[in-house]
């Protein structure tokens, strides 16, 4: 058994619980999808992605990034007091954006050509409290490997978000507002549901072990998070939710809500995986480094599958991507589509790159990951102007995301590097996923282009290369289905040497 094979033991089954919420998630997305785009026009979208845009941004530097220090200590009882100094800068943060808001929020608005948002600017600091607190809380069940607590979150919002918007919805409450409001309730019942099970579970721990003092030292001594990693974070918060809001300002509401809508369907679904697959690699990372164990067999292990695991959906999106959201959501989504299919490499490369993120963090390269989150966020801010200079709402999606290209994939070989993996290694691994997709991909662009099919028989086309194509992906990597026969039948032993 090779040492990427063995990296996957005692891992995958933690993934496997957490991408299981993920996974439902995904499906309720999806399947909610075509009734929510029939309920709600893309202009309601483009001003609710403004608005949550906004709150997410100062949401993300509520804590001052002291919230990815909880998982570091040895001792609870450090980390508990972490955890507690995160939820009280939250608040602050909170009060702070409660007064902006009233002295300047209107100001801000007309700067942003959304005015119709005014009369629920007031929830602003709601949601900035909301999406403060989310992010302390899942470190802190990563850290104690609550990985079902998390999962079971993951899947509980977007069920709590597709009612409140459908219910909504059919009793005709579909202003922009009114989705602002929809989604703020949904985002809060993942916060909630944690805060019960902590207080349930470790409430009197932690409120025996908090002391402002220790809160003191500990955020002297994680010094360095505010100083960069809070800087990397809100820049890389900022450059996936400022080109929402310069969309909507740039080329109007409908545009700016189809682009939002289509970074929905895919980042959404694809980075709750993502960041499963990432909250647990953080924990085993985290402890091969302590231990003085091989990092980079674990980096290339986990590299190498998302690639495979992502490559074939995304190459879908970029030959039927128009016709798949127009069928699929309407007519009037079909622009959400094409920038779907062009958007498609960048989000690869970012879906399979989101768990090395955490190596900044792990290896305590903080001010590197600044440093990249800054670079990136000023070259797709570039790419937005220029192409909103030339007018083509379509070369400003495509240099958007050729930044993202380059930039991904950049990351993708040096911080493997950083962990003991050659780039050669991960350019492999790419090129070997490219020439298994190829096939696959191919048969699904000659069914469109060359074969006059109708719409059952390119489906069925669709779905048979799906089918195939993972086979073989399970097939050829015997130890992850290994893993995933062990979670389906856990009473069967399986032989792992």
């Amino acid at each position: 058994m090779t040492g990427i094979e063995k990296s996957s033991i005692r891992f995958v089954p933690s993934v496997a619980v957490l991408s299981g919420g993920a996974a439902l998630a995904q499906g309720i997305v999806i399947l909610t999808a075509p009734i929510i785009a029939r309920l709600f026009a893309p202009e309601t979208f483009g001003l609710a992605a403004l608005f949550s845009s906004l709150a997410m941004i100062i949401g993300i530097a509520a804590c001052l990034g002291y919230d990815q220090a909880i998982m570091l200590p040895q001792e609870d009882e450090k980390a508990a007091n972490l955890l507690g100094f995160c939820l009280i800068l939250a608040t602050g943060t909170a009060l702070m954006t409660a007064l902006v808001t009233a002295a300047f929020g209107k100001e801000v608005l007309e700067l942003l050509r959304a005015t119709e948002v005014q009369p629920y600017l007031w929830l602003l600091p709601i949601s900035v409290f909301v999406f403060g607190i989310r992010y302390p809380f899942y470190q802190w069940f990563s850290r104690q490997k609550r990985f079902k607590h998390i999962a079971g979150v993951d899947a509980s919002v977007p069920i709590f978000r597709a009612a409140c918007c459908i219910g909504g919805g059919v009793l005709g409450l579909v202003s922009a507002g009114n989705l602002i409001s929809f989604q703020i309730v949904a985002t809060a019942a993942g916060p909630i549901i944690l805060l019960f099970s902590l207080a349930r579970n470790d409430g009197r721990f932690i409120m025996n072990v908090l002391r402002f003092a220790t809160m003191r030292r500990l955020a002297g001594r994680f010094v360095k998070f505010p100083l960069f990693s809070l800087w990397a974070n809100l820049l890389n918060m900022a450059s996936v939710q400022v080109p929402i809001i310069l969309m909507v300002v740039f080329f109007g509401k409908t545009i700016g809500g189809c682009y939002y809508y289509a970074m929905v369907l895919l980042t959404m679904p694809s980075m709750f995986f993502g960041q499963a697959v990432a909250q647990v690699f953080f924990r085993h990372a985290a402890d091969r480094r302590g231990s003085d164990l091989d990092l980079g067999i674990l980096v290339e292990a986990v590299y190498a599958r998302l690639l495979r695991l992502g490559i074939f959906p995304f190459a879908l999106l970029m030959i039927i991507g128009p016709g798949l959201f127009q069928l699929y959501l309407g007519s009037q989504w079909t622009q959400a589509g094409v920038f779907a299919g062009i958007m498609a490499p960048m989000l690869l490369l970012q879906f399979a790159a989101v768990p090395l993120t955490t190596l900044f963090s792990v290896l305590e390269r903080q001010g590197a990951k600044l440093i990249f989150n800054l670079v990136l966020f000023l070259c797709q801010i570039l790419a937005l102007y220029v192409g909103h200079r030339m007018g083509n709402v379509h070369l400003t999606v495509g240099l958007f995301a050729a930044t993202g290209v380059l930039a991904y994939g950049f990351l993708s070989l040096w911080l493997p590097q950083k962990a003991g993996v050659s780039p050669a290694r991960i350019a492999v691994h790419l090129l070997k996923a490219l020439l298994g997709v190829l096939p696959f991909a191919g048969v699904v662009a000659l069914a469109k282009w060359r074969l006059p099919l109708g719409l059952f028989s390119g489906a069925v086309i669709v779905g048979l290369c799906t089918l195939i194509y993972y086979a073989i992906f399970l097939k050829t990597d015997q130890e992850l289905r290994k893993e995933i026969l062990g979670l389906i039948n856990p009473h069967q032993k399986v032989n792992r040497d």
